[in-house]
């Protein structure tokens, strides 16, 4: 849909829409690869052990939990399940 203010000539809207569709496309790869290209650069300059440091602390105090530990609670509550009895008894090991 071409709106009011683009001029009545005939294709014009049209091909801009177009012209700017396949803009839009390229500039989406072209983020993509400046994103990817300055990760890489960032591994490879890793930060000092004290920036370091300083990251842990405040994921420390600002993640609940990480992600190893939310996999070993699920895995330590599905063995739980298992050695459950009917009832609610624990089994004897």
């Amino acid at each position: 849909m071409i709106p009011s203010d683009v001029p009545k000539l005939p294709g014009l809207g049209r091909t801009w829409y177009k012209r700017g569709a396949v803009a839009s496309c390229g500039l989406v790869v072209w983020g993509w690869l400046q994103q990817r290209r300055a990760i890489r650069k960032k591994l490879l300059n890793p930060p000092t052990p004290a920036a370091w440091s300083v990251g842990r602390l405040a994921a420390a105090f600002a993640v609940r939990e990480y992600p190893s530990e939310v996999g070993a609670r699920r895995a330590m509550e599905a063995s739980a399940d298992l050695h459950r009895l009917a009832g609610g008894k624990e089994r004897l090991r």
